[in-house]
């Protein structure tokens, strides 16, 4: 198998992803390498299933973040006046997915994530499977987010500003 030292510009063959895993996986937070390629210049290209794309450089590793929603979860969507809100949560005939993907924002062609890695709240709740969603139709900017056991959270432009359940409000568990 070897090692992927001295890798010319190439894809690494399935056969040694479990070598660059064990390479990698205390080289970076929550390392999950999947596939990597190293370019021209030396530069390890990390395709990681916890990080997504990551860039390994004389021993530093960056996480990239692209333009696009953290997750791959749209159970439900709203549009308002700034941009259109998903829950990334999801169901299963009556139970719910264990999707913990949050909420996402595209908000003036920049999508914003709330999620486990971007939300301190959300990452607290014990349940995080987002399943519906409505923005406040006089401030777009402003959602909330129905979750399948944690109650409803209220969204702002910089993540959750509440959650409403039963212990604070009116809300009760089905």
């Amino acid at each position: 198998y070897g090692t992927v030292t001295g890798v010319q510009t190439c894809a690494l063959p399935i056969s040694t992803l479990a070598r660059v895993g064990y390479l990698y996986d205390n080289l970076y937070t929550n390392g999950n390498p999947k596939n990597v390629f190293v370019d021209e210049q030396g530069v390890y290209w990390i395709a990681d299933g916890i990080n997504g794309l990551v860039k390994g450089e004389n021993n530093t590793y960056e996480t990239i973040y692209l333009n696009s929603p953290s997750g791959i979860g749209a159970f439900a969507m709203d549009a308002g006046n700034s941009g259109v809100w998903v829950a990334g949560g999801g169901l299963a005939g009556t139970g719910g997915t264990n999707k913990d993907f949050g909420a996402y924002w595209l908000n003036d062609n920049s999508w914003k994530s709330f999620d486990m890695r971007t939300d301190s709240i959300f990452r607290s709740l014990p349940d995080r499977n987002t399943i519906s969603i409505s923005v406040d139709p006089s401030n777009g900017k402003h959602a909330f987010v129905g979750t399948r056991g944690s109650g409803l959270l209220e969204y702002g432009e910089n993540g959750i500003e509440n959650v409403y359940n039963q212990n604070n409000s009116t809300i009760m568990p089905i």
